[in-house]
């Protein structure tokens, strides 16, 4: 990757499975490489080869070696070596398409071979590598799979009693970590491999592997394995050893704790010059400011990092929308602790390390985690808990601002209260109350916040097991809740919800958002053209699109009639779909980012926001109302707050597609003027002064 000279083996050494451009374009990628990794202060590389080497390149800078460890899902996988049985099978298996001269020259004839002197002998062959013809009479004997992710890929390996790994010679592959031995050990294979200089470094022959280079000696080794079951599983039980003791965490501490210093999980938190330390939680965070709740947590981390920043220093934990690296799906780890093995564990249950990004935004530190994908109602994390439970002694939080918790779970708020880290809870969405958190049942009922159990339509699809879940679930966040030093309702309704709902002392603080302008005056539509009308809902059933859908259904507008605009986040960027309800026509597009949602407003007349659950507040009516749109949105909850009806909007009775429809006719008949917002309550002191009167009062408190 780094080095000219050998950083890109010959085109030849591929096999035809890229193209000369591809394989030029790689040639071109390695002084770019070269130039980032010498602006770097020291580096660190994979193997004794890469750091002799970097070193003849460039000797002023530190290099260290920190091999290439075991990863998480290898070493939960680790199985005792077994006698290879009347049908053995070998494996080899490629993640490039490199090193493929090799295999069809020199492993996949010797491969033939045995195949056809061992009757019984089976062969996997797993990832990049193709069928060559010299293999296709035995082919009713070879599995070929494509590439997969890492766990199924090392269930597949691990159906192997030998593996086998041929390279090239060279220095391009004497600088290769041992990474697939390390796999074929762990998982409790023997092993031949091609002599390279790191597998002959750190390896015997003989002891934790055979070496081979050539068709005759790989024919001749394998054969000699094959032949003596009980010494090749002592030498895979040798090899596993040896792996453990290479590969092992012991190695990843040996090499860090040096770098790092003294283990500061027991020292107090350095001094900071008097700033205090606030931690914000919240699902998503910039730049993936996904939602409205994530707006509002983004724009109070800015105005106390912008304004109060010698006061405080803010730190943002947050997960991953898109995590790049491997999380298992949520059922898919056994439980190897239970005394029925096959019995699934459900990720958030198991803890694990955890892949974390750090990064700065406007002055804030942001802590990204990447956990794996579950039910927005799952209220509980382990691994984040442990994570948590590890870290907090370090930072020494004075408080904790959590905002939208979904996925993160409140294993962050345990481990606040265990260290006696007071915490306000911002109440944005009906999660605290019900795992369906919009408070509607799939069919679109409203959910009763008092019962734990009113979130299905159906008691009995819940079985016993389902019903104590939901009942345990409603009782430990209610605890959470009642251990916050303030829980906040970000609008007297949704305060109302909470309050009818059981909980206790829930004040307000009420969302600021941003006025959308339009650049230019609106103007009435004319009377000639259809009224544009716009729901940017999607299809969740909680925000009444089947509502809308209702409506228009049955709605006869007088001539020109309507237009609809659905924007739907399911969509692809570059999607659009086209129908007709009705007699309106209907364009349903796929999101539209913040930053152009003004310019989306100014193609529009009115905006259609018939929830059928009570909203917690409404920042969409506010935005489109600043943006000169004539507004129609259910009277349930916060959404219709700012309307005055008939003035700048109309409020219709939630899930009411008879009156909603009445609505669209009279606005089809007489085009809406558009009105200034009009705005409701006091004035608000600035943003910043209202989070620092609240930080500074729960913490005198």
């Amino acid at each position: 990757m780094v080095d000219p000279q050998h950083g890109v083996p010959p085109l030849a050494t591929y096999g035809g499975t890229i193209t000369p451009q591809q394989h030029r374009w790689l040639q071109l990628d390695v002084p770019l490489f070269a130039e980032a990794m010498r602006a770097c202060d020291a580096a660190i590389v994979s193997t004794s080869t890469l750091a002799r080497r970097w070193h003849e390149l460039q000797p002023d800078q530190p290099v260290q070696v920190l091999a290439n460890l075991a990863p998480p899902e290898l070493r939960a996988t680790l199985r005792a070596p077994r006698r290879c049985g009347r049908r053995p099978r070998l494996v080899v298996a490629s993640g490039t398409k490199a090193h493929k001269q090799v295999w069809v020259q020199e492993l996949a004839p010797a491969l033939a071979l045995l195949l056809e002197r061992n009757p019984g002998l089976q062969l996997d062959l797993l990832g990049h590598l193709q069928l060559p013809l010299v293999l296709q009479l035995h082919a009713d004997r070879i599995r070929c799979h494509p590439f997969s992710d890492y766990p199924k890929y090392l269930q597949l390996l691990s159906e192997a009693d030998i593996g086998l790994v041929a390279l090239e010679p060279g220095l391009y592959t004497d600088a290769k970590s041992a990474i697939r031995w390390m796999e074929f050990s762990y998982l409790g294979l023997a092993s031949v491999l091609s002599p390279t200089r790191t597998y002959t470094e750190v390896l015997e022959d003989g002891v934790h592997t055979r070496f081979a280079r050539g068709i005759e000696q790989w024919v001749e080794i394998v054969e000699q394995l094959l032949a003596d079951p009980r010494g090749t599983k002592a030498m895979a039980a040798r090899a596993q050893q040896r792996a453990q003791e290479l590969f092992g965490l012991h190695q990843a501490e040996r090499f860090w704790r040096p770098l790092i210093g003294p283990d500061v999980s027991s020292s107090a938190p350095p001094n900071r010059g008097g700033k205090r330390k606030l931690l914000v939680l919240n699902v998503y965070f910039a730049p993936q400011s996904v939602g409205g709740a994530t707006r509002i947590a983004q724009d109070q981390v800015q105005a106390i990092c912008d304004r109060l920043g010698d006061q405080w220093e803010v730190t943002v934990l947050c997960t991953e929308a898109e995590p790049y690296l491997d999380v298992s799906d949520p059922e898919s780890s056994a439980s190897e602790d239970s005394e029925h093995p096959t019995t699934r564990r459900k990720v958030w249950t198991i803890e694990r390390p955890i892949p974390v990004q750090v990064h700065q935004w406007h002055g804030a530190r942001v802590v990204r985690v990447s956990l794996p994908p579950r039910s927005w109602s799952q209220h509980h994390d382990v691994s984040l808990e442990a994570f948590c439970r590890r870290w907090f002694p370090q930072e020494g939080f004075d408080l904790v601002h959590c905002h939208c918790i979904q996925v993160i779970g409140v294993g962050p708020l345990l481990v606040a209260q265990e260290l006696g880290i007071p915490y306000v809870v911002t109440l944005h969405d009906g999660w605290w109350l019900s795992p369906r958190q919009f408070l509607t049942t799939a069919s679109g009922r409203l959910i009763d916040g008092r019962d734990p159990l009113g979130h299905v339509d159906v008691l009995a699809a819940l079985d016993e097991e389902q019903q104590q879940e939901a009942k345990d679930r409603r009782v430990a966040l209610d605890a959470v809740l009642a251990g916050a030093a303030a829980r906040l309702a970000v609008s007297d309704a949704f305060a109302e919800v909470h309050r009818a709902a059981g909980i206790e002392a829930v004040s307000v603080m009420e969302n600021r958002w941003q006025p959308m302008p339009p650049a230019s005056p609106r103007r009435q539509r004319p009377a000639d053209q259809p009224l544009r009308c716009c729901y940017i809902g999607g299809v969740a059933i909680h925000k009444g699109m089947h509502v809308v859908q209702a409506a228009l259904l049955q709605a006869e507008p007088v001539a020109p009639g309507l237009e609809l605009t659905v924007v739907d986040s399911s969509l692809e960027s570059d999607e659009e779909v086209l129908m007709r309800w009705g007699q309106t026509p209907v364009r349903v597009i796929p999101s539209v980012p913040m930053a152009a949602m003004a310019e989306f407003y100014a193609e529009q007349d009115v905006l259609l926001a018939p929830s059928i659950w009570p909203e917690s507040y409404g920042l969409v009516s506010r935005e489109a109302l600043s943006a000169g749109l004539w507004v129609v949105a259910s009277d349930i909850g916060a959404m219709a707050d700012p309307i005055r009806h008939g003035e700048n909007g109309h409020r219709v009775p939630a899930g009411d597609a008879t009156a909603l429809a009445a609505v669209l006719e009279q606005l089809a008949a007489q085009h809406p003027s558009p009105q200034p917002l009009i705005a409701f309550g006091g004035e608000q002191p600035p943003l910043h002064e209202e989070l620092s009167q609240l930080y500074c009062g729960v913490l005198k408190g």
